[in-house]
């Protein structure tokens, strides 16, 4: 059945544009930040650690082809057309989710070797220029740029976004959030620069009487010369003062600095208020992790815990990891094997081939070494169980380098070879046999 509702924003109406007689409407973004400002923040080293910790995970995981009553041969191509540009596209995919929320690509078609319509290019669209396009129920139905005379409609328009809410197809990034946090950050650090640079260096102060004095034979300004000797403290901290004078005021018992009006102070801050900024730092730089979706124990310099405690949070930014992990392959499945397969096997096909994601985090293969290392350890402890185990299927699953088979069995023949050719113990109060054995070992 058609949709019943239409495009969910109060702010859009129709019509705007038409395309093969099917009008669409633009769908104007909601961020807060510019993706210059989003580019920019990335350089930053908490971002940037966690940004590629979101990325690394993903990009090292593996899928497979899973296939259910597909036509011969089906599988194969699939498999084939992904591996080919898996690597470049989950990459593109992740960062324009991580980046910016929203992902979008060009599908680029062509015709295989073998007469096939497979994927020629999977061609990443730069998000300053793209302009999602809806259609009158808000659906996505492609993008437009400004050198485009028509827009890019499905199914060549490719398109994954995270925080979806509504018709917001731009979505809502992790580096959005932290991006806020980072402008914090810089008006605090900004603020430590600015006192670092007061207190960086003593402060002269040079208080002087109003009138002149006789320099060198000229009546100057004392304003002038209290520049001057500013400026020689400043540039050389050092100067020069006629103690004659000094010495005679002296020697009258009067205070010196009182009677000829001069003073030179020093001022230098002996306080600990830069230590201030610390916390706060500390505290935005922990907030930047939390927004780019990593508890900040697991990969930060922590005061309290243990190791183990900071792997059990990075099993929680893995969990997060996975889940975007699987709204991608969806998104390949629907956009992409589904197309191939309805296009080259037809409509009846679709969902007969689908990507299938591998675990990240496996909690069943954690189980599997906890079990074997427990058995390498101490097999008494599991003996009870250790009939009931395969641990054939138990290597397999550890991966675990394994001999074959007939070199095991060729190994025990000829340790029960060994032991059988070994001679029998001979009973020394016996004549007999002390004689018998006597005469095999002479022959």
């Amino acid at each position: 059945m058609a949709e019943k509702t239409k495009i969910q924003s109060a702010a859009l109406s129709f019509p705007v544009g038409m395309s093969g007689g099917v009008h669409f409407q633009e769908l104007a973004t909601a961020k807060t930040s510019t993706y210059a400002e989003l580019r920019a923040a990335r350089a930053y080293p908490t971002i940037a650690i966690a940004r590629e910790l979101s990325l690394a995970p993903i990009l090292a995981a593996s899928e497979s082809i899973e296939a259910d009553k597909a036509p011969a041969g089906a599988a194969e191509f699939i498999e084939e057309q992904y591996e080919k540009h898996r690597d470049t596209f989950v990459d593109t995919t992740l960062r324009g989710l991580l980046d910016f929320g929203w992902a979008p690509h060009e599908l680029v078609l062509g015709i295989t070797d073998e007469d096939q319509v497979g994927l020629s290019k999977a061609k990443p669209l730069l998000h300053d220029i793209t302009t999602i396009m809806l259609d009158q129920q808000g659906n996505l139905a492609g993008y437009k740029q400004p050198n485009m005379i028509k827009p890019l409609l499905r199914p060549n328009a490719f398109h994954v976004a995270v925080g979806v809410e509504g018709i917001n197809y731009y979505g809502i990034s992790r580096l959005e959030n932290a991006t806020k946090i980072y402008d914090m950050w810089k008006l605090s650090n900004d603020g430590a620069q600015r006192y670092d640079k007061k207190i960086a260096g003593a402060l002269f102060v040079i208080r002087y009487p109003p009138g002149n004095t006789l320099v060198s034979g000229v009546e100057t300004d004392n304003y002038v010369i209290a520049k001057t000797m500013l400026s020689a403290l400043e540039s050389l901290g050092s100067l020069v003062i006629p103690q004659l004078t000094v010495d005679y005021f002296k020697d009258l018992g009067a205070e010196v600095k009182n009677l000829l009006g001069w003073q030179i102070d020093l001022i230098a801050d002996k306080s600990s208020r830069q230590a201030t900024f610390v916390p706060r730092l500390t505290y935005l730089d922990a907030l930047m992790a939390r927004a780019m979706m990593w508890p900040e124990r697991a990969f930060q310099e922590g005061n309290f815990g243990t190791k183990a405690e900071a792997g059990k949070h990075a099993d929680m930014g893995l969990t997060t990891l996975e889940l975007t992990h699987r709204l991608i392959v969806q998104a390949y499945n629907e956009q992409l094997v589904d197309l191939l397969m309805a296009v080259n096997y037809g409509p009846k096909t679709v969902g007969s081939v689908w990507i299938a994601p591998v675990p990240l985090v496996d909690s069943k293969l954690e189980l599997f070494r906890s079990v074997y290392d427990k058995l390498l350890s101490n097999p008494s402890a599991i003996l009870d169980e250790l009939d009931n185990l395969d641990l054939v299927q138990l290597r397999e699953a550890l991966d675990l380098p394994v001999r074959d088979p007939k070199d095991v069995e060729a190994d025990q023949l000829a340790a029960e070879k060994v032991i059988d050719d070994e001679p029998d113990e001979v009973d020394p109060n016996d004549p007999a046999a002390l004689a018998l054995a006597e005469a095999n070992a002479s022959t």
